[in-house]
């Protein structure tokens, strides 16, 4: 637990130094701080030991096995990524250590180019998401990364670029593809009534979540061959296997600060209308999509938190007042969003306490085993 307090208050201090001016070396050195977070992880999270076996068995049998993981719907650019860092040669801490650098300066680069103060926005970030997906959940990690700049890439105006980005991202992990799905809705709505329209029919589509969950089985059983059959099947297992989404006080929360956004939104501003579109997109799949599973709803609001982060930035930076109070309302809500998350929900098994790779080469005994982390998600399962 030490050592993400530790990084939150980094982030905190990072802010405290930058929030008036922008100082380079101090967002600098605070990327540096999440590199060696992420970068030095070992054992930490439900995915970790799935990646190395992917990594060594593609080191061990070269690109047959590339071809073969992507036969079982692993995405190919993925595993031509895994591949080609392989090829130095090095183990699996080698791999983790460069994506972490990669990752992190995706997303500083994102803070940079859409001028939003890097120190706050980490420290939301470290207690929405960021230790999932970046402890975890690696390859989806990168995807959310890349979709950043995306936002980035359309905020500057450059579209060929954010048009690479979501390509990429797609090409990393297929979920990335909502993002496409919700693009006109990114660029396009510049009214204040559409947002409320938003809010105001999300209680039908609540209701109804049963009924469309049943007939968006039957008309994906039909789908259920030829060339989507991989993903189709997955998504069939998702549908069916989880529990079916509600609207949790989280989405609620989100909710209340959409409305609040929406309020002082000045639509002459491209950030703040960029921010509280991406913003809707989660308010949709969050109360709109109830009859897909959370495990779906999960994986697919990743791309759009940025929306909420960004916007409580904003409002920091420019409404609200007295600063003082308002920084102590951000700081106190995502201490207890952070300490809720691991509190009741199974990934502290995972995630606490935090491992690093440099202990583990005094000790062979040092780090969660495969096993462990194996029993623990079977007992989840069986819930």
């Amino acid at each position: 637990m030490t050592v993400y307090i530790l990084v939150g208050l980094i982030s905190l201090i990072s802010f405290s130094l930058t929030r008036q001016y922008e100082n380079v070396s101090v967002n600098r050195l605070l990327c540096i701080v999440f590199i060696l977070f992420t970068g030095l992880s070992y054992t930490n999270g439900w995915d970790w030991y799935g990646y190395k076996d992917y990594y060594e068995y593609i080191q061990d049998n070269g690109f047959e096995a590339v071809n073969g993981y992507n036969e079982y719907g692993i995405e190919y650019l993925y595993l031509v990524y895994l591949y080609l860092i392989g090829l130095v040669g090095f183990g699996f801490g080698f791999f983790i250590f460069l994506n972490s650098i990669i990752v992190n300066v995706l997303i500083y680069r994102t803070c940079k180019k859409t001028a939003i103060n890097y120190g706050l926005f980490m420290f939301i970030y470290l207690a929405a998401s960021y230790i999932r997906l970046e402890l975890s959940t690696i390859r989806q990690g990168l995807a959310v990364a890349l979709i950043m700049m995306t936002y980035a890439s359309l905020l500057n105006e450059k579209k060929k670029t954010a048009l690479i980005y979501i390509i990429l991202a797609v090409a990393m992990h297929r979920s990335a593809i909502i993002v496409l799905v919700f693009l006109p809705l990114i660029t396009s709505v510049k009214n204040r009534n559409i947002h409320y329209l938003i809010v105001l029919f999300a209680l039908p589509f609540i209701f109804a979540s049963s009924e469309i969950n049943k007939l968006l089985l039957q008309v994906l059983g039909y789908l259920n061959s030829g060339f989507f059959a991989v993903y189709v099947s997955k998504l069939i297992t998702y549908l069916s296997m989880n529990a079916q989404a509600s609207v949790n006080p989280q989405a609620l929360v989100v909710l209340l600060l959409y409305g609040v956004a929406i309020f002082y939104c000045d639509f002459r501003i491209k950030k703040q209308v960029l921010f509280l579109n991406i913003m809707a997109c989660q308010v949709i799949i969050s109360l709109y999509c109830t009859f897909l599973t959370q495990l779906i709803i999960m994986r697919v609001i990743y791309y759009f938190q940025i929306g909420w982060m960004c916007w409580l930035v904003i409002l920091y930076t420019e409404y609200c007042k007295p600063k003082w109070l308002c920084f102590i309302l951000i700081v106190f809500t995502m201490t207890v969003k952070l300490s809720l998350n691991f509190r009741y929900e199974p990934d502290r098994l995972v995630f606490f306490p935090y491992y690093n790779v440099v202990s583990s080469l005094v000790d062979d005994n040092y780090g969660r085993s495969q096993g462990y982390i194996l029993d623990k998600a079977d007992d989840l399962l069986q819930e």
